[in-house]
């Protein structure tokens, strides 16, 4: 998880954010062309917000966490996905109930909140079924996901509270 500073933001109101992601190495990491998935994660209560408009530009991300998203009071991090797989979570923002808890002189701050991260996750394994095609398998991905199945029988038992798990291959 990216680590930035706390900032602190008052409920109900539109907050901008952007997010710009890194690799390991700290060069920066393209988020274009990717399917992409956006959350909000209030961090105690485990709320998520899934935010569907958002902008990605080279490895930056923008989105604007509406007033109306806005469910709770406290610490909010943003989720980053692509294809499923969690890329990089960051704490966000903390939502204060009086704009005199957003710190300096009272007035809304309407800045946007500057997030940084590096990417957990770059490039995804081959599946099962792709390593048996680069092994030879010259079936469909169905077949081969048949033959898994017909290939391992499973019993299962219970016997005085405690599960057996029986397993028969076919020749």
């Amino acid at each position: 998880m990216s680590k930035v500073t706390r900032q602190y933001r008052r409920i109900g109101n539109d907050t901008g954010l952007a997010w710009t992601i890194t690799d390991s190495d700290g060069n920066d990491y393209s988020l274009e062309g990717k399917t992409l998935t956006l959350r909000m994660v209030h961090a105690k209560h485990g709320t998520a917000v899934e935010i569907s408009d958002f902008a990605v530009k080279g490895n930056a991300i923008g989105w604007t966490f509406v007033a109306a998203q806005q469910k709770h009071l406290g610490d909010w991090i943003a989720v980053l996905s692509w294809d499923g797989h969690i890329i990089d979570s960051c704490y966000a923002l903390t939502l204060v109930a009086h704009s005199y808890q957003e710190g300096g002189s009272g007035d809304i701050d309407v800045t946007t909140v500057q997030l940084t991260g590096e990417v957990l996750y770059v490039q995804r394994g081959y599946s099962a079924y792709e390593v048996a095609v680069l092994n030879g398998y010259s079936g469909t991905e169905t077949d081969f996901v048949h033959s898994l199945e017909m290939a391992a029988n499973v019993a299962y038992s219970y016997d005085k509270g405690y599960m057996t798990i029986s397993t028969h291959y076919d020749e």
